[in-house]
């Protein structure tokens, strides 16, 4: 069940990479950044799927974004990934899922999904977009992408319990102004360059 689901990722991943680099950039980072958006759009898909037995008329993307709003928080990370998806992509996951007959979404363990995505590369040889399983071109170019809207949150949270535990300063990131006391400016001056939310 796994390996089908897998075949269908990778010819997803495929077509929409040779698309993109033959129509939009070639820079690595981009790139990563399209194979992140196939990831995330292919997952959500899938767990929809997997929670979801009935398909109506509309797009099975569609039926994600909206499922998404309504079982998670509103403008959640997979759901705004999907509003700002193109609509190429959107229609290339939606044909392909909607022609796979036989699968059995709801046996499909999401979080091994997830990891055995991780390790999908590609690569061009010659005209044509090559797939493989390993994450060595990623690794040794030291090229990931990271939504903006998640390192944010991340660094927030970091520089937050940071200044929590060592210092007694709480939520530094909810703060707009702030009048310090010498020593409480000396700490900060002396631990960080800049901070900026």
């Amino acid at each position: 069940m796994m390996d089908k689901v897998l075949e269908i990722y990778s010819t997803i991943l495929k077509n929409h990479i040779e698309f993109f680099s033959e129509n939009q950039s070639k820079n690595p980072t981009e790139l990563n950044e399209e194979r992140y958006k196939v990831r995330a759009l292919f997952i959500a898909a899938i767990l929809y799927l997997k929670c979801n037995s009935k398909k109506n008329n509309i797009s099975i993307i569609s039926n994600t974004s909206i499922w998404l709003n309504n079982t998670f928080t509103e403008g959640n990370l997979f759901a705004s990934i999907i509003d700002i998806a193109d609509n190429d992509l959107i229609n290339l996951i939606d044909t392909t899922l909607e022609t796979e007959e036989g699968i059995e979404f709801e046996s499909i363990d999401i979080s091994l999904l997830y990891e055995l995505l991780l390790t999908f590369e590609t690569r061009k040889d010659n005209k044509t977009i090559k797939i493989s399983i390993a994450k060595n071109y990623r690794n040794k170019l030291g090229s990931y992408y990271t939504p903006k809207n998640l390192a944010k949150i991340v660094t927030e949270k970091t520089i937050d319990s940071f200044f929590r535990l060592n210092h007694g300063i709480k939520e530094l990131s909810a703060i707009k102004a702030v009048d310090l006391n010498q020593n409480d400016r000396e700490i900060l001056l002396n631990n960080i360059i800049s901070i900026s939310f």
